[in-house]
């Protein structure tokens, strides 16, 4: 009878050994298969975030572009009016060395003004290039999390 009782007690010590191992198994299983449920929630979620990071880096680019478009076109302008002013005066308070004076000052001006717009359109054009690099690595990491 002794030998029954150890023999069954040893079975019993074995089959418990087994279900904690599969305790363990279905444990780890279920852990794996939450992360996987939860990872697209997260992927989706950083990926909203990203569209409207880009959606507004688009918008902010649109606006300076209107922007810096307009300015050029007033500056344009201007410059075709003062040229036309000196150009059209016939008046005997202006001589020749008087209008190349202002043509000179004018050009001087528009060449400061068209550095001053230039130094804008570079700074934004940086601005886009560190967004874009940033989704980029934003999209790099969530390719390496798909993978």
């Amino acid at each position: 009878m002794a030998d029954k009782t150890d023999a069954l007690f040893r079975i019993h010590l074995e089959t418990l050994n087994t279900l904690e191992k599969l305790v363990s198994v279905f444990s780890d299983w279920y852990k794996i298969g939450d992360s996987a449920l939860k990872k697209p929630e997260i992927l989706a979620s950083d990926m909203k975030e990203l569209r409207q990071d880009l959606i507004q880096s688009e918008k902010a680019v649109n606006e300076a572009v209107k922007e810096n478009t307009a300015d050029l076109e007033r500056i344009s302008k201007y410059f075709v009016s003062i040229g036309g002013d000196v150009r059209d005066s016939g008046s005997s308070n202006f001589n020749d060395e008087d209008a190349r004076k202002n043509k000179q000052e004018s050009k001087l001006i528009l060449t400061k003004r068209l550095k001053e717009k230039m130094a804008e359109i570079i700074v934004a054009h940086n601005e886009i290039l560190e967004v874009g690099k940033e989704n980029t690595e934003l999209c790099d990491s969530l390719s390496d999390m798909l993978a």
